[in-house]
């Protein structure tokens, strides 16, 4: 019997088949998985039917799972784009006050024991895997939102949209509200968990919907909240083009990713089975005995560690006559050593890697290649994946947040706003020559230069609510502090302790002066506080 079916663990493996020398196939008994949707599908004339996502979700996540170039793009976008942290300000800018903290509150707890920061990582994962996610927002009786958490997509489905209804609707137009009626279709959404099919609403839909049988219940007339379908906000990556599901970016780069994956199990077998033979022996006028032949075969058809072993050859001749008995003429030829000196298919590997990598348009930094990389070419890496690929998909999902769950009443009616932070590289000597430069005329309180500084060098200092010093005044102060301190001339006074390091033998047991240069983020905010102190 020989095993015909796809190597195991691979993808595209979805059950084993065994094929007999003679040709006839014989089949597992045991069965793949089956949607559990499966039925919903098929449902003709119900009310509520669920859609078909265009690909098998287990399939997308599997290929991922087995994929040696996928997982590094999506970590890399999992981390910088939803990992860099949050704010919430006023949509004015000025401060939020109590009610700011209150909202971040939700946030920071958006469901027991879990952060809005850990269901944005997961849903980021889902997205990238496999096209689209799901965020459950639960609200209490007084219809306030209380809770926010993931849903995973391989037990959700969409439902088809059904007729529109007259939905009103608040818009800004030159900043006034207006009151519109706009015709809208409002999607349902389906989640089995077993033999039980339960129902949700997208986000803001204007009629409650029966979580149990999937149907709408008249516009202005409320079902018990025992009944009431929670709501859903929807993310998708790109929109398949036949249905109103998202497919991950990777897709149209697929061929390279399971192309990729078969190679690489080619180069396993290459070494499992031992490799090509690494010789050839022919044999002219005379024949192998047969120990000898036994000898061979199981040297080329061994474990590869017992292949590198000699083997001692008897001929005897076939041919002759009687005043000769012929002679036997034995040829080795190398065979397949080109083949054994690496594993095959790097090439292409590596251009499949390339691919791959260029769905997500991330530079080489950020999957862990970091050879021949100067300071200036990752700081360049950082900057355009910043502005080209993390930014935008930081605004995308904000935008999101901010039309749906931050423009509820419950959660300031749109007085907020959630912002992504950026993603920053710690250059402090720049950044502090520009908040010098902005400053020019002396347009900063002091509170806001805590904050600024907090910012720039990742410190948590607080303000003590008084107006010190104009903060141009410590920025030169600081800026003429470093420049004096390193010609050694003390200008600053005596107000800045001098450090000294102990005694060193080999200089004669004399105590030398420790240098004020900023060599970390630390050295300078340590720094900084001396020479506030020194000017206040």
């Amino acid at each position: 019997m020989t095993e015909t079916n796809t190597p195991k663990g691979s993808a595209t493996a979805s059950m084993t088949v065994i094929q007999r020398a003679e040709g006839a196939v014989v089949s597992s008994n045991a069965k793949d998985a089956e949607d559990k949707f499966a039925q919903l599908y098929s449902n003709t004339g119900q009310k509520v039917k669920i859609l078909r996502p265009p690909y098998d979700l287990k399939l997308l996540r599997r290929i991922v799972q087995e994929s040696d170039s996928l997982p590094p793009c999506i970590s890399a976008m999992e981390v910088n784009v939803d990992g860099t942290g949050y704010d919430i300000v006023k949509k004015d800018g000025s401060e939020g006050g109590d009610q700011a903290e209150g909202l971040k509150g939700f946030f920071e707890e958006c469901y027991p024991a879990l952060n809005f920061l850990t269901l944005r990582r997961a849903l980021r994962r889902d997205l990238e895997e496999v096209g689209f996610g799901f965020v459950e927002i639960i609200r209490n009786n007084n219809d306030d939102i209380v809770f926010s958490r993931r849903i995973s997509p391989d037990d959700m489905r969409l439902v088809a949209l059904d007729e529109a209804v007259t939905v009103d609707k608040s818009v800004i137009r030159a900043g006034k509200e207006f009151k519109v009626k706009v015709l809208l279709r409002e999607r349902r959404f389906a989640q089995v968990i077993g033999n039980k099919t339960v129902y949700f609403k997208e986000f803001g839909a204007s009629r409650d919907l029966n979580k149990d049988t999937g149907v709408w219940n008249e516009v202005g007339n409320r079902l018990a909240a025992e009944k009431r379908a929670t709501e859903i906000v929807y993310f998708s990556v790109t929109l398949d083009s036949d249905s109103p599901y998202g497919v991950p970016r990777w897709l149209h780069n697929s061929p390279s990713v399971v192309g990729a994956r078969k190679a690489e199990e080619l180069n396993l077998e290459f070494f499992t089975s031992g490799g090509i033979p690494p010789i050839l022996i022919t044999l002219a006028g005379g024949a192998f005995t047969e120990d000898t032949k036994l000898l061979l075969q199981n040297l080329f058809s061994g474990s590869p560690d017992k292949k590198m072993g000699a083997a001692l050859l008897e001929a005897y001749p076939t041919g002759g006559s009687i005043d000769s008995s012929g002679s036997v003429s034995l040829d080795v030829h190398k065979f397949g050593a080109e083949s054994q000196k690496d594993s095959m298919f790097e090439g292409y590997l590596d251009k499949c890697e390339r691919r791959v990598r260029r769905s997500y348009r991330l530079p080489p930094l950020f999957v862990g290649k970091t050879e021949d990389f100067s300071y200036a070419t990752a700081f360049a890496s950082y900057t355009v994946a910043e502005e080209q690929v993390f930014a935008p998909e930081r605004l995308e999902f904000d935008t999101i947040i901010n039309t749906t769950i931050m423009a509820d009443k419950s959660m300031g009616g749109g007085e907020f706003i959630y912002k992504s932070n950026p993603l920053t590289v710690k250059d402090i000597e720049t950044r502090f020559k520009a908040l010098e430069l902005a400053n020019g005329s002396n347009t900063l309180t002091s509170e806001e230069l805590v904050k600024q500084v907090n910012k720039l060098a990742g410190t948590d200092f607080e303000w003590n609510g008084e107006e010190g010093p104009k903060p141009q005044d410590i920025l030169d102060a600081i800026s003429s502090a470093s420049s004096s301190d390193e010609e050694g001339d003390g200008a600053v006074g005596d107000a800045v302790d001098e450090e000294t390091d102990e005694a060193n033998p080999d200089e004669g047991g004399k105590a030398t002066k420790k240098s004020e240069g900023f060599s970390s983020v630390m050295d300078l905010i340590q720094f900084s506080d001396r020479v506030l102190k020194t000017i206040t």
